[in-house]
């Protein structure tokens, strides 16, 4: 079970059993009066518990651009806690052809940008490879990989991992900008291809969708968000 996951089970169980409290009167209640205020400090806790660890907002930032025969959509963009000394932002697309042609696609090389709402700018570490852009080849100045085809009306999703090193004084922004070029190309035969066009994808101040927890980095918040919700169960289960 990820850090997500054991968050929302644990609150979801919480706010459940806060409701169950109001209907059964435990043992130590001696009045009603005294069962209403109980319950009121537990439903504050468990709000305070919500607000201070956070639920992931859900993914899909409802960012939908068209950008000629492609329509790219933003799924998310997660934002890392800190560790080593940097802060890694993961970006997810999903990229639709919309024409009536396959598209043999590729990642133009060196054109991902993202810039947040500090003005801080975030690139890929270790180089631009498979293990930083996935799901999609990587064109450069001397090579396209001719394999990938996005046939009409199919989409496929990209994800690119940048990172950013910070100091404890230094926090990523709550917003970002993001572009990236894509190239279509056309298979000539005999190992030749020629591009055919561009497709400049960029979405301007889009707000991070989740943080911490949700890149599994942040194990320590999930300990206090289990240790947390464990006493406010075992309070209203006494």
């Amino acid at each position: 079970m990820n850090g997500i996951t054991l968050k929302q089970s644990l609150l979801s169980a919480a706010a459940a059993a806060a409701l169950l409290a109001g209907q059964a009167v435990p043992a130590h209640a001696q009045s009603a009066d005294a069962l209403r205020r109980e319950n009121a400090q537990l439903r504050a806790q468990l709000d305070a518990l919500n607000q201070r660890c956070g639920v992931p907002a859900p993914d899909n930032t409802g960012a939908l651009e068209r950008f000629g025969d492609i329509e790219a959509r933003l799924d998310s963009i997660r934002a890392g806690q800190r560790t080593r000394g940097s802060v890694e932002i993961t970006v997810t697309m999903t990229l639709r052809n919309v024409s009536s042609q396959p598209m043999v696609l590729n990642y133009e090389y060196d054109t991902f940008n993202v810039t947040d709402s500090h003005g801080y700018t975030y690139r890929f570490f270790g180089g631009q490879d498979k293990d930083t852009i996935k799901g999609i080849p990587i064109a450069t100045t001397n090579r396209v990989d001719p394999t990938f085809t996005l046939l009409p009306g199919r989409s496929s999703t990209v994800t690119f991992l940048v990172q950013r090193a910070m100091n404890e004084a230094q926090t990523p922004g709550s917003r970002f900008d993001i572009s990236a070029s894509f190239g279509q190309y056309e298979n000539l035969g005999q190992g030749r291809l020629r591009r055919l066009q561009t497709f400049p994808v960029s979405f301007k101040d889009r707000p991070v969708t989740s943080a911490g927890v949700a890149t599994g980095i942040g194990g320590r918040a999930d300990q206090t968000v289990e240790n947390a919700a464990g006493r406010l169960l075992d309070r209203l289960f006494k």
